[in-house]
């Protein structure tokens, strides 16, 4: 019976778990240095910058790092899916662009500009938003990027099928262990 009580008690903290850390509450890349592109210049931005594809630019209310942060599309680095770059445009270092695929095969894609000299790369990741967090510790700014997103994913996320198989898993043993009361 102890055992049985242990497998709940475990199934539940497993369960809660999954529930209060999203897929998303983690950085998919960071780059821990002073000068990463996007890394704050003065005091760092409160909260997640939106970075959405098909804007011509954001504009951000501090200076930041120039430079480009790469996000390729395979584990080998070899296909270049986006590029987010941080100013200057016109002088300022203030403007995040997002570049993003072929623009031939669908809107809002803008074509993959020349990269810069102050690169970093990442690989871009299966859920939207993708997020990038640039700077030293306790002075980082935290960017989500949405690129390349289908209202309705294709595939469920990893967290939601782990969450499914909990479900389930309780809910078998549940009625295993149930006794009979036949009359």
């Amino acid at each position: 019976m102890k055992a049985l009580v242990d497998r709940h008690a475990i199934l539940v903290t497993l369960f809660i778990a999954l529930a209060l850390f999203p897929t998303n509450a983690f950085a998919d890349a960071i780059c821990p240095f002073a000068t990463c592109p996007g890394a704050p210049l003065s005091s760092p931005f409160p909260g997640t910058i939106p970075v959405p594809e098909g804007l011509n630019s954001v504009f951000l209310a501090a200076p930041v790092v120039p430079g480009d942060t790469v996000l390729y599309d395979d584990p080998g680095f070899t296909i270049i899916g986006d590029v987010l770059r941080f100013g200057p445009f016109a002088g300022d270092n203030q403007s995040i662009f997002l570049y993003s695929d072929n623009p031939t095969e669908s809107f809002p894609d803008t074509g993959i500009p020349l990269l810069g000299t102050n690169v970093f790369s990442m690989l871009e990741a299966p859920a939207t938003p993708i997020i990038y967090t640039a700077g030293v510790p306790g002075a980082q700014n935290t960017y989500a990027i949405f690129s390349d997103f289908d209202v309705v994913p294709d595939v469920p996320e990893p967290g939601t099928v782990a969450l499914v198989g909990a479900g389930v898993i309780a809910l078998t043993l549940g009625l295993c262990r149930r006794p009979n009361r036949s009359r």
